[in-house]
């Protein structure tokens, strides 16, 4: 089964993001980061409460970067997260 599940982005480097939402996926599984067009698997390092932490696979370009800090507010992510993802 996967569904996404939307979160609060509340903070995003180029190897990591902290996020606030509902119901964080499970600790260690792997999912799919979309921040508007672009998209990063991730895997989930912790979880305190409402908030999440996730590691990306892949370093996040610094123009992804520059979008979110130029906004000067938080974004809205949307993760992925399955059981068969990528045969796990």
């Amino acid at each position: 089964m996967s569904e996404y599940t939307y979160f609060e982005l509340i903070d995003l480097s180029a190897t990591g993001a902290k996020m606030r939402g509902p119901k964080p996926p499970t600790l260690g599984k792997t999912a799919l980061f979309r921040l508007d067009k672009f998209q990063s698997l991730c895997r989930v390092a912790w979880i305190d409460g409402e908030y999440c932490g996730v590691r990306f696979d892949e370093l996040i370009p610094p123009g992804v970067l520059a979008q979110f800090r130029d906004s000067a507010t938080t974004a809205t992510v949307a993760i992925l997260a399955t059981d068969d993802m990528l045969g796990i």
